[in-house]
């Protein structure tokens, strides 16, 4: 994991969908999207909803 990953985490402390976290760090939706998969298969994120309405939050 790198700053990234944990600007993300940090962020996730309240649902968002990913292009919330697109705009605050600053990177392309793709990316993000592509982080938080690598956090998924870690098992430190989960995603609630789909299409439109996905939301990432810190998996508990």
């Amino acid at each position: 994991m790198d700053e990234t990953d944990n600007q993300i985490l940090t962020l996730l402390n309240l649902p968002l969908k990913s292009s919330e976290l697109a705009l605050r760090l600053e990177i392309s939706k793709t990316k993000v999207l592509r982080r938080i998969k690598k956090l998924e298969n870690l098992g430190l994120v989960e995603k609630k909803g789909s299409g439109s309405h996905t939301h990432y939050t810190i998996k508990k």
